[in-house]
């Protein structure tokens, strides 16, 4: 599997770096799965108390502040207290889905995200409490995702991964294209936040994905957060048009439903003559092989996420391939969103919640996306939150374990 960042100079491994568990499908993102079942059978082997049902709202401490434990909700509203023989850790996840947070720290507007749904930012709360200072908290890992599950709030929300379809482009809302469709996702996300600062606003907020039958025949998964569904299969923000017309007007309807919620962002008067332009140009491109706005499938990401497609007829880039002259054709509002933030409490290599002097606080350690990322902005790979947090894991459990026992 290619490196994400393959083409750099600087890269001296551009593939083979990727790992999955033993159980993993081959290629396929379900290592988180995989890791959660078999360390939760290992830890439940090994006498570990795993406990659900439990929300943990602050830390307890003795008189010199060193935190011994913490103080936990159950789903009946009872409070338990929970004395810590040694430390403890938190690994309870970014705050995606704590609207106010993300209003208040992202530096973007973000509708949603495809984080675990109870990662509304507890440790951010409690870690600033325990005098824990905060950093990256206006950075998250980012990708596109389907507008419409994310302002239903939709828990089957999946970030849109792998752009699946050749004969597929992304345009705004005067119809043409802004972007390369086939960027990885965290870069592709930024898309969607590009800043106006003539008109002061965000003219990508909501770029619309535009496909013919081709694609929707040849490229629909549900898998990956993919958009382009399976007829019928959860597809209810795929929008349909027998004709580009039908299409415009469709879309249009669907913009105006949701107005008030997208800063009345509206379709441009004349975006299907637009979008038939569009439409021309990225087909000559398509024919040429040639992407001369935006490089499509110039990277060797670019084909490892260009999803399914017809394997025949073929053009030059496996990336594009001529949208149809004729219908039907689909389409589907999209936006940025947070796999989950990366922003908490600043840490050091072992672990250690530190406070605003850089010190550690006595007893209180944290991992992965509750924490501040040593990532700061950038994506560097694909198990950017979950290697990381494994080898983080580690440091900060040998370095608990030589904590004086209480």
């Amino acid at each position: 599997m290619p490196d994400y960042w393959a083409e750099l100079p600087e890269d001296k491994a551009p593939k083979g770096r990727v790992l999955l568990p033993k159980d993993a499908r081959e290629s396929m993102s379900d290592g988180g799965e995989v890791a959660i079942r078999t360390m939760s059978a290992k830890a439940r082997a090994d006498g570990v108390d795993i406990r659900t049902g439990h929300r943990v709202q602050r830390t307890n401490v003795d008189e010199y502040g060193a935190v011994i434990g913490v103080e936990a909700d159950m789903a009946l509203g009872e409070t338990v207290a929970f004395k810590a023989r040694k430390a403890v850790i938190f690994a309870s996840g970014g705050f995606t889905h704590d609207v106010a947070m993300r209003k208040n720290f992202l530096s973007v507007p973000v509708f949603g995200g495809c984080a675990a749904r109870t990662n509304e930012g507890d440790f951010v709360n409690i870690g600033a409490a325990a005098g824990a200072e905060l950093r990256n908290m206006n950075y998250a890992w980012m990708c596109p995702i389907v507008l419409e599950k994310a302002l239903n709030d939709d828990p089957s929300l999946i970030g849109t991964f792998s752009p699946s379809g050749d004969s597929m482009i992304y345009v705004d809302r005067n119809g043409r294209r802004v972007t390369n469709e086939k960027l990885a996702y965290n870069e592709s996300a930024q898309a969607f936040f590009t800043w106006d600062p003539a008109k002061s606003e965000y003219p990508n907020l909501v770029l619309i994905a535009i496909w013919d039958s081709r694609s929707q025949q040849h490229s629909a998964s549900d898998e990956y957060g993919r958009f382009i569904v399976p007829e019928g299969k959860d597809d209810g923000h795929v929008i349909k048009g027998d004709t580009l017309a039908e299409l415009t007007n469709n879309i249009r309807a669907r913009f105006k439903k949701y107005a008030n919620r997208i800063g009345n962002m509206t379709i441009a008067d004349d975006f299907e003559e637009t979008l038939k332009s569009t439409i021309r140009r990225f087909n000559k491109f398509a024919m040429e092989g040639k992407d001369l706005d935006f490089n499509r499938g110039e990277r060797q990401v670019e084909l490892l996420f260009n999803g399914p497609a017809a394997e025949s007829p073929a053009m030059p880039n496996p990336t594009m391939y001529p949208i149809s002259d004729g219908g039907p054709y689909y389409a589907a509002l999209l936006t940025g969103g947070s796999l989950d933030t990366k922003g908490g409490p600043v840490t050091n290599p072992d672990g250690q919640v530190l406070d605003h002097t850089g010190r550690p606080i006595a007893g209180l350690y944290g991992v992965g996306n509750c924490v501040a990322s040593a990532s700061a902005r950038a994506y560097w790979a694909g198990g950017a939150t979950l290697g990381p947090i494994l080898a983080f894991a580690y440091l900060a459990a040998k370095a608990a374990n030589t904590e004086p026992s209480a």
